[in-house]
């Protein structure tokens, strides 16, 4: 067990991980998720996962959870911080049941463009990241029990 970690009761554990399926298929495709893959995320999360996390952990998920509007700059964040995070964990894991599905699947799959729309499209993206890890920053401050 991890420095601080402690274990959720099973009922508890499964409505916060259909909750968390919810808000990162909105997240990563904005749609909703069917049944099959709320399950699948929610079996893939105690297989890989455990079910231990830090008092930091267990803030940043309450906040996406609480204000899904804060999700990409909290992920965004995260992976700025080249930590170990269990919310970037948590999210991959999202994103790999939903591109192993046949309804989501084909969202993953990369699409062809010309070289300036490329381009441009790289350059939106790149200050889209930008913006989203300054808003991270500015969130993990302000926001109690978010700090490293």
């Amino acid at each position: 067990m991890r420095n601080g970690a402690e274990t959720v009761p099973e009922a508890e554990d499964e409505a916060r991980l259909r909750a968390e399926a919810v808000a990162f298929t909105r997240y990563l495709i904005r749609d909703e998720p069917t049944p099959e893959v709320s399950a699948r995320y929610a079996a893939a999360n105690r297989t890989l996962l455990g079910g231990e996390s830090t008092a930091r952990e267990r803030a940043l998920l309450a906040t996406c959870l609480a204000r899904p509007w804060t999700l990409p700059f909290l992920d965004a964040v995260e992976a700025r911080r080249q930590a170990p995070s269990l919310l970037r964990d948590k999210v991959l894991v999202m994103s790999a049941v939903l591109e192993t599905t046949t309804r989501f699947g084909a969202r993953f799959l990369p699409l062809k463009r010309s070289g300036p729309v490329l381009l441009l499209e790289l350059a939106v993206l790149g200050f889209v990241a930008v913006f989203r890890v300054a808003g991270g920053m500015v969130l993990v401050r302000v926001l109690p029990g978010l700090r490293a």
